[in-house]
């Protein structure tokens, strides 16, 4: 009787562990993939901003 008292706890303990290292581990993968999303927009924005240099000095050479 208290071996399979102590067997059930051991069992809901070890239920409880995997379940919040799951958890996490979810967790972590979303915010590497809004971490991956940051990164791309912002390298986007930057080459944006180059091209956009790139054309207006390409203009001014152009009307000297």
């Amino acid at each position: 009787m208290k071996k399979e008292k102590k067997r059930r706890e051991n069992k809901r303990k070890e239920q409880k562990k995997t379940k919040s290292k799951k958890k996490k581990e979810e967790e972590r993968g979303e915010n590497k993939k809004e971490e991956r999303k940051r990164k791309e927009r912002e390298r986007k924005e930057r080459k944006r901003k180059v091209i956009k240099k790139q054309t207006e000095k390409e203009k001014t050479t152009n009307n000297k």
